[in-house]
């Protein structure tokens, strides 16, 4: 250093002086290194700081304490940095410092000294993701409860990412190795499958094989990602009607008149039966068996758990085809027979000659065709038919009309079976000629005929009403029709019919003051108390139907209280009311069910044929008339002539000298003139075709006119 007074040097000037930096000064400090400006999340940058005074003089000792930081500038968390340190103090002003971003992206580096930024401080510093891992790899958009659909293809959004959660959007490139594993026993494996789409993601398409709850792992790099293994809910896929099910009765058989059902089991491709209400089901069946076109379209109605409840209900009986569609698929296309449903009387038709004429000694045949009340033929009757013929005129000359007084008063009858086919065949063989009303019931399941009457002595001038009464299970201040001030009976008529062959106990409970007799069958009690109750023991056999007979009279003043109840038991069967199905009740068979039959007479008989008007006395020169009466062997009166009707007149001693005439009257009946003219005894032999009739040969007495 040089010192001068009035341009002359000093004495010792120039001076050598040792001048030491000043005190490091932040903002002409410098940093430098590839560590400012690039980094790896979670991996360490280093830089290099040289220490300046505010001179600019390099500084020749260390000791700064300087302050280093990194910060994303995407974040807006004041906590959300991390800071460097300096690792060498290289003690001349030189330092050897590092910094560990953990947020991949722009990241401020800030290096400062008591506050002050070194100059160019901060440096904008560049982060790339770290490696990736499992565990920070997370599904994109994952909603509380992850849920896919069976038998298709999912898909599933994963970001792969780094220790620090950056998004590890260069995973698919060196120096990154990335794999990306699926494991479920629930899946199609072969079906799974893993692109990379561009920014650290993935897409993972899974096709599950089963509904409900299943297991999915999902792995990066051999560690599971975020919340793996997934707790997965796997809804059904789309219906499938390959694999859909359909069971019930009504699947293969319905009755006519009655609904018939089944059930629809909706799964998918895979069998798994579906849960929501997501199929639209067409059913129809189609009639076969006939030339008409008959179509019953079903109703379907969703249950749940993929459930459907089919109902359809056929009126004509026959061969039927069931088709259910789905969205134009076929589900089923199976046979389904409708059976008719049980006999009606009124529908049921009567034929045959023998509803229209008949003969006396043949067998004239009736036909009834059973057919339900859709008009369907039934094929298996279980009821039987009775005939009743009844007769209400005679075919006899005036005379000997209703000679026995049978007319309204001869009644035959006669029960039929089905003879297959629900065909009811009935031979008769009449033995009374004349006109007939020939009428025809059945019995059919579902109550008795209940007759009420206003009064206890069950007049028919008192009848109120009559019903088919399911049960007998009656409360009489229910009914307005019958009026419970005053006496008043009931009368049921049917049959009963029991489930097993044993001892039944049939309990008959009425009111006090009520009074019941009951006939079952041949077993009869008489006229007696039912309060608290009335029984009878009896011996049935499995479902043969006996008559029935219930009578009940109330002689009580106040009948509000008034009620009959018929009960029974027996071992196999508490007690219970009698069921509707054990009762049968009458019912007319056929549309007009009565019908006029005439009985013609049979093939004549002379043993059977008969004289009117013969006198045993007569007066000689006198003339007189007798009849004879062909018949047939049941002593009908035939109806026509052409008979060869001869009388032999003979005496005791020698041929008779009687001469006899003989009209054919052309109506069964042959006129005999004859003129007796000598007195005596005679024999008149009366033959019908070479045989005498009955009472041949007829003694004739001959006298003087004024004997006779």
């Amino acid at each position: 250093m040089n010192v001068t007074l009035n341009g002359l040097h000093i004495y010792g000037s120039p001076f050598l002086v040792d001048t030491s930096p000043a005190a490091t000064f932040a903002s002409q400090s410098l940093a430098s290194g590839s560590g400012l400006y690039n980094g790896m999340a979670g991996e360490s940058s280093s830089f290099t700081i040289e220490a300046f005074d505010v001179y600019r003089n390099r500084r020749d000792s260390g000791g700064d304490d300087w302050s280093i930081v990194v910060k994303s500038t995407s974040s807006r968390s004041a906590t959300d940095y991390n800071l460097g340190t300096v690792d060498i103090d290289h003690g001349y002003g030189t330092y050897t410092a590092s910094v560990t971003p953990l947020i991949s992206g722009i990241n401020d580096l800030h290096i400062s000294l008591n506050k002050s930024p070194l100059k160019g401080s901060p440096f904008q510093m560049n982060v790339v993701h770290g490696q990736v891992i499992g565990s920070s790899s997370y599904v994109v958009n994952e909603d509380d409860e992850m849920r896919m659909i069976a038998m298709t293809d999912n898909t599933i959004l994963i970001q792969a990412a780094d220790k620090w959660g950056n998004m590890a959007i260069h995973c698919n490139s060196e120096p990154y190795l990335t794999s990306i594993s699926v494991e479920s026993d629930d899946i199609d494996t072969d079906k799974t499958t893993t692109s990379y789409i561009g920014g650290g993601q993935y897409l993972v398409s899974i096709s599950p094989t089963i509904s409900g709850q299943i297991s999915l792992s999902i792995k990066l790099n051999n560690i599971h990602i975020h919340h793996s293994p997934f707790n997965v809910k796997i809804l059904p896929g789309l219906f499938s009607s390959k694999v859909s099910s359909a069971s019930g009765a009504g699947l293969s058989r319905a009755t006519a008149g009655e609904e018939a059902q089944f059930n629809i089991q909706a799964k998918d491709e895979g069998g798994n039966n579906k849960v929501n209400d997501d199929a639209q089901f067409d059913v129809r069946l189609s009639r076969v068996d006939s030339d008409d076109e008959i179509d019953v379209i079903g109703t379907t109605s969703f249950i749940g758990n993929g459930q459907y409840l089919v109902s359809y209900t056929a009126f004509f009986s026959g061969q039927y085809t069931l088709v259910v569609d789905e969205t134009g698929e076929n589900m089923h296309g199976r046979s389904v027979v409708i059976s008719p449903n049980v006999m009606s009387g009124p529908h049921s038709t009567v034929e045959g000659q023998g509803l229209v004429s008949g003969v006396v000694g043949d067998t004239n045949q009736v036909r009834v065709q059973g057919r339900d009340r859709y008009n369907n033929s039934v094929y298996h009757a279980t009821e039987t038919i009775e005939m009743s013929m009844t007769l209400i005129s005679r075919h006899q000359s005036d005379w000997e009309l209703d000679r026995y007084d049978l007319v309204g008063n001869y009644t035959a009858t006669q029960v039929a079976r089905e003879s297959g086919d629900g065909l009811f065949v009935l031979d008769y063989t009449p033995t009374i000629s004349g006109e007939y009303e020939m009428s025809f019931s059945t019995y059919s399941s579902g109550g008795l005929k209940a007759s009420y009457y206003s009064t206890p002595d069950l007049l028919l001038d008192y009848l109120v009403k009559t019903e088919v009464t399911s049960t007998i299970d009656n409360y009489w201040d229910d009914d307005d029709s019958i009026d419970t001030r005053t006496h008043f009976g009931a009368v049921y008529e049917g049959k009963l019919s029991a489930d097993h062959n044993e001892e039944y106990e049939i309990t008959v409970e009425c009111n006090d003051g009520g009074y019941a007799s009951l006939e079952i069958d041949d077993h009869h009690v008489s006229w007696q108390s039912c309060y608290p109750k009335m029984t009878m023991s009896i011996t049935m056999e499995s479902s043969k139907a006996v008559p029935f007979t219930l009578q009940y009279k109330s002689l009580e003043d106040d009948q509000d209280n008034a009620f009959t109840i018929l009960k029974w038991s027996s071992p196999s069967t508490t007690e219970e009311i009698v069921p509707s199905d054990n009762l049968w009740y009458y019912t007319n068979v056929g549309n007009p069910y009565v019908h006029h039959t005439v009985v013609s007479p049979g093939t004549l008989d002379a043993t059977q044929s008969t004289s009117f008007g013969f006198e045993e006395m007569v007066n000689s020169g006198e003339e007189y008339e007798f009849l004879v009466e062909s018949r047939d062997g049941y002593g009908n009166l035939l109806l026509t002539g052409g008979s060869n009707v001869e009388v032999l007149v003979s005496r005791y001693q020698n041929e008779g000298g009687i001469s006899t005439s003989i009209t054919d009257n052309n109506n069964g009946t042959y006129s005999v003139l004859y003129t007796p003219l000598v007195t005596g005894a005679y024999f008149l032999d009366v033959t019908i075709e070479g045989s005498s009739i009955k009472g041949s040969p007829l003694v004739l007495t001959v006298v003087e006119s004024d004997e006779a």
